[in-house]
């Protein structure tokens, strides 16, 4: 029998109020699986073609902010701090493999966007990526800052040549897939991952609407995220 689960990090803070932060892929669950021949390695997904996108939500429980966004970012990589260039590219020991995402009028959140296959600067080990940000609000008369973050797990192993992925990325007709509590709605695209084949988008991707609760959905897509 499968099961199900996600994270999210909640902060309280005093006079202030709680502020929830989890990190979200737009493309759907990331992945990467690797096959070696000799000195070569073959990496799928190829994440230098696809460049998948990491955003960092974060909401606020005062009901007028909402999505609150952070006044800075720091990004992680298994622990290990990425510094950018003065462009937006990551340097130093991660030099091509990532680009910071700040928000502007057509990105609401910071994010990281993925340029380079990740395997061999994991070791073939599973990758977490941690973001922390900064967050200020006024409380009375004062200036409260503080951090929160999030992290998202890469799950990385050898290609098997036999296994078939289903992920969840939002639609077209919306950016970003929201999960809070048990209720979810959202504009799915549903996805079958061939090994080395493109995606299939199966028809329910073609729909205007793909609105369900959380529960509804895990009973009929079991297999979707992973245990």
């Amino acid at each position: 029998m499968s099961g199900a689960s996600k994270s999210v990090s909640i902060k309280f803070i005093s006079r202030v109020g709680t502020y929830m932060a989890m990190i979200q892929s737009p493309n759907g669950d990331l992945y990467q699986e690797y096959q070696r021949n000799g000195d070569k390695v073959t990496v799928m997904p190829d994440f230098s073609k696809t460049k998948p996108l990491l955003n960092f939500v974060c909401t606020s429980s005062r009901v007028a902010e909402g999505v609150s966004t952070p006044v800075s970012m720091r990004y992680y990589f298994n622990g290990v701090e990425i510094t950018f260039d003065s462009a937006g590219k990551s340097s130093g020991l991660f030099t091509g493999l990532f680009e910071r995402v700040v928000p502007s009028a057509s990105q609401l959140y910071y994010g990281l966007r993925i340029v380079g296959n990740l395997v061999q600067a994991s070791g073939y080990a599973p990758i977490v990526i941690k973001m922390v940000g900064k967050i200020s609000a006024k409380a009375q008369s004062a200036e409260v800052t503080d951090d929160i973050q999030a992290d998202y797990t890469i799950p990385v192993g050898p290609y098997t040549g036999t296994a078939y992925r289903v992920t969840i990325a939002a639609g077209r007709f919306q950016k970003s897939i929201f999960l809070f509590g048990i209720v979810m709605s959202a504009l799915f695209a549903l996805q079958v991952v061939k090994p080395k084949q493109e995606i299939l988008i199966l028809p329910a991707a073609l729909h205007k609407s793909f609105l369900c609760t959380a529960f509804q959905f895990l009973r009929i897509f079991p297999n979707c995220f992973s245990a």
